[in-house]
């Protein structure tokens, strides 16, 4: 049992450790300002008070003061084993007041000296935090060791915390006993967070998201990077987390606020996926400030979002405001407010960065191969540890779905439903979950509490807001990525794909020579929904490029469930356009007539083996190829990327807009 409630003298004893009636430790705490310092008769002093009047065991000392040269002498008698240091620590202490008690100490205060251990924690109080936290969390999965996934570490420290403040504050006696504390190590976060609004702290301002049961400790030390903590005031730093759709951004927002509930006091929500609605939810905002007192009288004829910002600029207690699921930053960036004693976090499919001081960017991929794992250990088999073959049959799944959090809850959700006579055999089921993962993508009962649409839902969506801009950037973007739809997922070629989607194609090397658009804003425009990525370099001979080919190493990536749902949208928004070269070209280079017609073979299951078009280099051939290369190797490997180019981009110039890439043979 911690306690307080010794018949002790109080100002000297900060609490004890007790079993039954054995008193274990006696501690007392004392601080200090920014470098300030215990001597040797500080210590005798503190000691002097402590130790004769008060039976335990052990002796305890915490300070965050440093140590003076003659401390660390005295603490090197007090492990000593000379039987008698009293004279030794006289003559340390000979020049202080302290030094006339000393000789009146009894046989008693030596003896306690030698079980009294002093601490000089010099952590500030950022890593204390941390450090508790880590403790906390440690304990909690001793205390509940079926608990697994994201815990909510940061409500239950702020928890305890209070608890402890409040019994020592109470009148019914300062202690938490065991029993106590093994209760609230095993507490639901839920029923954590409902504690914490009775205190007015951590207060959901406006309704959060379901929180995520599996740690992205990587991810959440990224964001502690940006946004410290306590939090510090006035600077309102920014930090944005983008990704695809459904890759766990908001989930990842959600656990930051759980684990660091004890540094805000009041959390908003921000709906952000229109301005509209992000107009709504700052009424709300701006209705629970005025209502707790926050807001001034005198601004209630402003516009909210002015209001809003007076408002948080003048609260004392610290904030976390978190605009959710923004698909434009360009609506967003009014929103975020300048000032304040608090931390903004954004949530977008958006890549551009936010610009101004205190902003950060960080981008959110897939999960890692043991998260998403034991997502679907969570889903499928309800938390019991896999046997051999389920956990490499679990792997395989996690590996088709590139660790997307979205796709793995589909397919979990999918298989558990409809595989019911494999239920006792998870490696059958999951191989003859392969024909079915197209539907499970698409099946919107499979839709997780917490995400707005299925896979193909929210690609589509995405693909809506990439077709529908204009500029010409934009629309070379789109054919881009119509393109590698079709291709395999890793390093494919940007000026490639750029020269498909001009009169380019009949060039001796195919890239794309223009500089208006400039290529870096075509590229800005392609990663910008985050349907593809910037991807490995790889070495190209430019002998017969002509125009800019300072970026002609440039490659991108696609998640292939990205790419299927692009390729069946290039169905019915119109194929890369044709190029009246395309068969010229083909001639020019002696090539038969059949290959004018010659096209991707690309199976419509984007899980499966890709096949390639018969002049593409394939995603293992391109992985394949060595980072460095030089003489007749490197010309030779050049002539024939470039002749598998040539003939790639012919291919693809060459279909018709009304083939449908569904029946592409």
């Amino acid at each position: 049992m911690l306690t307080a409630n010794l018949k002790a003298d109080q100002e000297i004893v900060d609490f004890a450790l007790v079993s039954g009636e054995r008193v274990l430790t006696v501690a007392q705490v004392k601080s200090g300002g920014p470098g300030s310092s215990l001597s040797a008769s500080d210590l005798v002093g503190m000691l002097l008070r402590l130790l004769p009047g008060h039976v335990a065991e052990w002796y305890l000392v915490v300070t965050n003061r440093s140590g003076a040269r003659n401390l660390h002498e005295l603490l090197a008698l007090m492990k000593s084993s000379k039987p008698d240091v009293c004279d030794d620590v006289l003559s340390l202490i000979r020049r202080s007041k302290i030094s006339e008690e000393l000789p009146a100490a009894g046989h008693e205060f030596w003896e306690r000296l030698r079980r009294t251990e002093v601490v000089l924690d010099l952590r500030d109080i950022e890593q204390v935090r941390a450090d508790v936290q880590e403790l906390v969390r440690a304990a909690r999965h001793r205390a509940a060791p079926s608990s697994v996934g994201w815990d909510a570490t940061g409500l239950l420290t702020g928890y305890l915390v209070w608890e402890v403040m409040a019994r020592a504050a109470g009148t019914q006696g300062p202690e938490l006993t065991m029993t106590d504390l093994m209760a609230a190590l095993r507490m639901d976060p839920d029923e954590l967070k409902s504690l914490m609004r009775e205190r007015d702290w951590a207060v959901p301002v406006t309704p959060a998201p379901r929180a995520t049961d599996i740690a992205r400790p990587e991810l959440l030390a990224r964001i502690a990077e940006h946004l410290p903590v306590p939090v510090p005031r006035d600077a309102a730093p920014v930090c944005l987390l983008t990704g695809l759709s459904g890759i766990g951004k908001s989930s990842l927002a959600a656990a930051w606020a759980d684990d660091n509930a004890y540094a805000y006091a009041a959390i908003m929500w921000i709906d952000a996926t229109s301005e509209s609605q992000i107009s709504a939810s700052f009424s709300t905002v701006a209705a629970w400030l005025q209502a707790n007192g926050l807001a001034s009288e005198s601004n209630l004829g402003a516009p909210v979002r002015q209001r809003v910002f007076a408002a948080l600029a003048r609260s004392a207690r610290p904030w976390l405001m978190v605009f959710d699921n923004c698909s434009d930053q360009a609506v967003v960036r009014e929103w975020i407010p300048p000032r304040g004693h608090g931390h903004t976090i954004v949530t977008s499919t958006d890549q551009t960065p936010l610009t101004g001081p205190s902003t950060a960017k960080i981008d959110v991929r897939g999960m890692t191969d043991g998260e998403a794992t034991r997502l679907l250990v969570l889903r499928v088999l309800g938390g019991r540890e896999p046997n051999d073959d389920e956990q490499q049959s679990l792997r395989q799944l996690v590996a088709r779905l590139h660790r997307w959090p979205l796709a793995l809850e589909l397919a979990a959700s999918y298989l558990v439903s409809t595989q019911l006579e494999h239920a006792d055999d998870l490696a059958r089921a999951v191989a003859d979950f392969e024909d079915l993962l197209a539907r499970a993508m698409d099946d919107r009962p499979s839709v997780p509490v917490g995400y707005p649409d299925t896979v193909v839902g929210a690609v589509t969506m995405t693909w809506l807001r990439v077709v529908g801009r204009t500029g010409p950037a934009e629309t070379m973007a789109a054919n881009a990525l119509r393109t590698a739809a079709f291709l395999a997922s890793r390093q494919i070629p940007l000026h490639l794909l750029l020269a498909c989607a001009v009169d380019e194609v009949d060039l001796p090397f195919p890239h794309y020579p223009h500089t208006d658009p400039p290529v870096g804003e075509v590229l800005r425009a392609v990663r910008r929904d985050s349907l593809a990525t910037a991807d490995e370099p790889f070495p190209v001979s430019t002998r017969a490029a002509r125009g800019s080919v300072r970026s002609l190493d440039v490659s991108i990536a696609m998640n292939d469930s990205c790419s299927s749902s692009c390729a069946d949208w290039s169905s019915v928004r119109g194929a890369p356009p044709t190029c009246s070269h395309a068969s010229r070209s083909v001639r020019k280079r002696g090539c038969s007539s059949s290959l004018r017609t010659t096209t991707c073979s690309r199976p419509s299951a984007w899980w499966g083996t890709r096949s390639s078009c018969p002049s593409t280099p394939s995603t293992k051939a391109r992985s394949a190829r060595p980072a460095h290369c030089s003489g007749a190797t490197r010309r030779e490997f050049s002539a024939i990327w470039t002749s598998g180019q040539v003939l790639l981009a012919t291919c693809l110039r060459s279909w018709p807009a009304s083939i449908d890439s569904q029946k592409l043979k």
